[in-house]
């Protein structure tokens, strides 16, 4: 029945992955396969090195993938909403205050149409 492992080292250094038979086959190696990693040079603190190794269905051993993974935080800078609200509050009131002016002013029109007319 064919399966994978994946696992995971934090180790800077070359790694040696040796898979044997746990007990010998008569007649044939120990050694299923041998394989040696390059040594490891991480940008960041938290990092390790990820193997993934397959069984197939008949019966070998395969080193699917080695990666190195690296862990990091970025910070970035978000504008606060409270300042982009006040933003909004004082272009709301420049656009209160142009209103009342045009409301004043159709006021005064209206007043003054409504005037009688002196003889």
């Amino acid at each position: 029945m064919p399966s994978s492992k994946t696992v995971k080292f934090t180790r800077k250094e070359a790694i040696e992955v040796l898979f044997e038979y746990e007990r010998p086959v008569e007649g044939f190696s120990k050694l299923l396969g041998y394989y040696l990693t390059k040594p490891q040079a991480p940008k960041h603190e938290v990092y390790g090195v990820s193997f993934k190794i397959k069984h197939t269905e008949d019966g070998i051993v395969l080193f699917d993938d080695c990666n190195l993974v690296e862990e990091w935080t970025e910070e970035t800078k978000v504008p606060k909403k409270k300042e982009i609200k006040k933003k909004e509050e004082k272009k709301d009131e420049k656009k209160d205050e142009k209103k009342d002016e045009k409301n004043d002013k159709k006021s005064k029109k209206k007043a003054d149409d409504m005037k009688p007319e002196s003889e």
